[in-house]
C-alpha cells in the first residue's frame, strides 16, 4: 500500500471520517435520515432545544450526523484529503481541537442566528468542522508563504469561496455555520501554529 494512503489511514482525520460514516449507516438503516424527528431524537441540532432546553450535547452529536449520502460524502471527501494535512502540520492533539471546536462554536453561531430570525432549522453536519480545517489551512499557508503537502493558498481561497458561493444559491445550507467554522479555525490556528523559523548564517 501507498506510504500516503496509510498514513492517512493512520490519521485522527481517518477516525473522524469513520464515525461519521458508521453514524450514517445506523442512521439510515433505522430510517432517521428521511425523517426530521427521528433526526432530531437521534441528535441533531435544534436552536431551541439547545439554548431553551440545555441540550448542548447537540452541539456534539450533530457534527457527526448527515441528511443523505450526497451530503455525508462531499464532508467526508474533504475531510479525508485536507484533514490529515493539517492534522501532519499542527500534530494530532491540535487537529482534535480544531475539528471539535469548530464544529461545536460554528453551530452554536448557527443557532444564534436561528433564534435572532425565529426560524427553528434542524441542523446536522460535519461542515462547520470541516470548513474549519479549511481556515485553519488558509491561515497556515499564508504565514508559512509555502506549499502544505501540495496546497496553494491561492487553490484553498477559490476552493473556499466556491463552496460558499454554492451555499449560498442552494437551499437548505447552513451558511452561518460554514463561515463560523472557517473563522474559527482561522483563529484557532492563529493561536496553535508557529511557523518554522529559519535564520540566515
Amino acid at each position: 500500500m501507498d506510504n500516503d494512503i496509510k498514513q492517512r489511514l493512520n490519521s485522527i482525520s481517518a477516525l473522524f471520517v469513520l464515525i461519521n460514516i458508521v453514524y450514517f449507516l445506523i442512521l439510515e438503516l433505522s430510517g432517521a435520515t428521511s425523517n426530521i424527528e427521528e433526526m432530531v431524537r437521534f441528535g441533531a441540532s435544534r436552536a431551541d432545544l439547545v439554548f431553551f432546553n440545555y441540550e448542548y450535547f447537540r452541539l456534539v452529536s450533530s457534527m457527526f450526523m448527515h441528511f443523505d449520502i450526497m451530503h455525508i460524502a462531499g464532508n467526508m471527501i474533504i475531510l479525508f484529503l485536507l484533514g490529515e494535512r493539517l492534522e501532519h502540520v499542527i500534530g494530532k492533539v491540535n487537529f482534535i481541537l480544531i475539528y471539535l471546536l469548530s464544529g461545536i462554536f460554528s453551530s452554536v453561531f448557527s443557532c444564534i442566528y436561528d433564534i435572532y430570525v425565529n426560524d427553528m432549522v434542524v441542523s446536522a453536519g460535519a461542515s462547520g468542522a470541516v470548513f474549519g480545517i479549511i481556515g485553519a489551512l488558509i491561515y497556515i499557508l499564508a504565514v508559512s508563504k509555502r506549499m502544505v503537502e501540495g496546497l496553494e493558498l491561492r487553490s484553498m481561497i477559490l476552493m473556499t469561496v466556491l463552496m460558499l458561493y454554492y451555499g449560498f444559491t442552494s437551499s437548505n445550507v447552513d451558511n452561518i455555520a460554514h463561515i463560523a467554522g472557517g473563522l474559527i479555525g482561522f483563529v484557532l490556528s492563529m493561536a496553535i501554529y508557529r511557523p518554522i523559523r529559519r535564520d540566515l548564517a
